[in-house]
């Protein structure tokens, strides 16, 4: 069994609230409103928003952003649970785990990790099952805003029946515990009525818990502002996936244009004008350079949806805080430094977010590890966590240095082939100097020479 599985299907059926306050016969502590925003963030990321009809397709942006703050805050990660090597064969299980689970914290703003352990040939095994928000609701909280009672909801279908796992785990007066019932249903859409957990082999296996603990075993893992990292973004994604939309709509209307030779057409006896056939898209030659005109005009509304997706693309980066260019047109040899670095700065600090929140859930995980461990006869007590997570969105200077001499080489080629000018190759490098002002003379010089170069061989 693995350390890390998924609690339910991600596209589990969420209950709602009063559905699940009937079955467990206590109060959930948030609003339907707010199960209403995880369900739209899920549909979102998961390529299923609302307004995915008519020919509009998803573009991805969610997912796209949610997976590249998920790669920055995993890529140079390395951590370990120092002082107790049988607790850190358990973390280390679930810390190759964490690009997933980092990725859908970023998606719908919460996960919970719950404890399991199980017996193999080997002796005990604790490993942890995800609950993304949805999944589970809070029923309790502290004085300080800690969740200390959860319900936790699974779904699975055999045959015809609906079979539905509700746990609640609780965290009360220095003991923590969970308690398990089993509902079936013809209907999907209710719970239905309970049966015996052992009649679903798949959780016969699962017993109530009641242990001596100095917090909840069920471990938070919540995104920077407890919410989506798209959340406010909503609109300028379905406005990229609309502007897709278009652009494809035109290049196909215009695939699809039946020509017509007007002197090879019949003409109206009265009139004498040609009689086109009724087509729903058609173009008719009048003149030779009639094509040409209409192709070109073609061109230009092409041109300004283009600009449009891309304008629409900046707004969605600075909206979400992220990269220049992670969705925009990528920055040219001769685009302003200073904005690439400014975008990349913005993600910088969204990233470093997440990583702060991560740092803190595993910390708790490590506590709590340690508690499941003297509770099961494991191996106990540990020296806490070491966290080593270099920056991997600001660039060093030495790696800046290889980016200017691979962007220079192409500044070099796009000259030689006349795409831009010696005037913007020069301002790219005085811009590039200046930005970096860690380029060394020597460089500076090197790359002016081979600028020359090309201009004198041209003269010869």
């Amino acid at each position: 069994m693995n350390a890390l599985t998924r609690f339910g299907l991600w596209l589990l059926k969420i209950f709602p609230v009063t559905t699940i306050e009937k079955a467990i016969h206590e109060t959930i502590a948030v609003t339907q409103e707010s199960f209403d925003l995880v369900v739209e963030w899920r549909k979102i990321y998961d390529g299923f928003a609302d307004w995915l009809k008519d020919g509009v397709i998803n573009t991805g942006a969610a997912k796209i952003y949610c997976g590249e703050i998920a790669r920055n805050v995993t890529t140079k990660l390395e951590t370990e649970i120092q002082g107790n090597d049988k607790q850190n064969e358990f973390y280390q299980a679930v810390v190759n785990s964490l690009r997933d689970v980092t990725e859908k914290v970023a998606a719908v703003g919460e996960i919970l990790l719950l404890p399991n352990v199980t017996y193999t040939s080997d002796g005990f095994k604790v490993f942890f099952t995800i609950a993304p928000a949805g999944t589970y609701y809070p029923l309790q909280y502290d004085v300080e805003g800690r969740l200390q009672s959860v319900t936790l909801v699974q779904r699975e279908q055999m045959g015809k029946s609906y079979y539905t796992l509700i746990t609640v785990a609780s965290y009360s007066d220095g003991r923590y515990s969970t308690e398990s019932k089993v509902y079936k249903s013809s209907s999907e859409d209710n719970i239905g009525t309970p049966i015996n957990i052992d009649k679903v082999d798949m959780w016969a296996h699962i017993e109530d818990w009641e242990y001596p603990a100095s917090r909840p075993w069920f471990i938070e893992f919540t995104a920077p502002n407890g919410e989506s990292c798209f959340a406010n973004s909503i609109d300028l994604i379905r406005m990229r996936d609309l502007a897709y939309a278009r652009i494809l709509t035109e290049l196909d209307d215009k695939r699809n244009v039946t020509i017509y030779d007007k002197d090879a057409l019949d003409r109206d006896p009265f009139t004498g004008a040609p009689i086109v056939p009724q087509d729903r898209k058609f173009m008719v030659i009048d003149d030779p350079n009639w094509r040409g005109v209409k192709v070109e005009s073609f061109r230009l509304e092409i041109d300004a949806l283009y600009k449009h997706l891309d304008q629409t693309e900046r707004l969605l980066e600075v909206s979400l805080g992220c990269s220049f260019g992670m969705f925009s047109e990528p920055p040219q040899v001769y685009t302003n430094v200073n904005t690439t670095q400014q975008g990349r700065q913005r993600f910088y600090v969204t990233v470093e977010s997440y990583k702060h929140q991560l740092q803190l859930m595993l910390e708790q995980f490590a506590i709590v590890l340690d508690e499941i461990c003297q509770a099961w006869g494991l191996p106990s007590g540990n020296d806490g966590i070491s966290f080593d997570s270099p920056d991997s969105v600001l660039i060093t200077e030495a790696e800046q240095r290889d980016m200017f001499r691979n962007d220079w080489a192409i500044v070099l080629q796009a000259v030689r082939e006349n795409i831009i000018s010696r005037e913007k190759a020069v301002a790219f490098l005085n811009e590039f100097s200046d930005f970096l002002h860690k380029l060394s003379p020597e460089m500076i010089e090197e790359a002016k020479e081979e600028l020359a170069a090309i201009q004198q061989n041209e003269y010869d």
